[in-house]
């Protein structure tokens, strides 16, 4: 359900902002989509930062034979950011997308590849964002929103948790921030007790200090 609502949000944003294109056609083709899929495994696997992508949609297939029976295809891929961070090597199939309530990411993959008796990805281009903090609240008022990585508040508070981790786990290594990944903020309000709760979320990567 809540994958659903997380669509139903993109597909409102885009609509507001610009027209969604339509799929093409081709982008039905089994073959095509499960060269989508095996094009978005690859993708997953050259990345070595962010979160892993999950497939929404294939809406553009451009094809091109070439001499020795090679297939050359660019694929324009729909994309919506799962919970799993890529140093997990999770395959995106096995990966809960990212629900409203998680800042949700979506975007798109330019995937060129050639087919013949495998699949090769040659290159690819993938552009993200964020679901706008106003889409978010409109279809979950207490959800948390989107906090940009930048802000002194957030590198700050990293840097906290980093110090609370070196202390609390008694491992024989020392760790360094590595790169944060995400940063959120919920805001509730509690009329009964006239109260204001304020959460800051993190999602940050450590490694071993040198």
């Amino acid at each position: 359900m809540m994958r659903i609502i997380l669509v139903l949000v993109v597909s409102l944003f885009l609509q507001n902002g610009r027209a969604t294109p339509e799929a093409a056609a081709g982008c039905s083709d089994p073959a095509m989509v499960r060269a989508a899929e095996e094009a978005l495994d690859q993708i997953n696997d050259h990345r070595d930062e962010g979160y892993v992508f999950s497939l929404n949609r294939l809406y553009d297939v451009r094809q091109e034979a070439k001499e020795g029976g090679v297939e050359m295809v660019t694929l324009m891929i729909d994309v919506l950011e799962t919970k799993c961070h890529v140093i997990s090597r999770r395959n995106w199939k096995s990966c809960e997308v990212k629900e409203v309530g998680d800042v949700p990411v979506f975007g798109k993959c330019e995937a060129s590849i050639s087919i013949q008796t495998t699949l090769t990805l040659h290159n690819f281009n993938c552009t993200i964002q964020q679901v706008p903090a106003v889409a978010i609240v409109e279809a979950c008022p207490d959800c948390p929103t989107a906090e940009r990585l930048n802000e002194p508040i957030i590198i700050e508070t990293a840097n906290l948790s980093l110090q609370k981790f070196n202390k609390e786990t008694n491992l024989p290594n020392l760790f360094t921030l590595l790169n944060i990944t995400s940063a959120s903020m919920q805001v509730r309000y509690r009329k009964a007790s006239c109260s204001v709760y304020i959460g800051l979320f993190l999602g940050v990567n450590y490694r071993k200090k040198a």
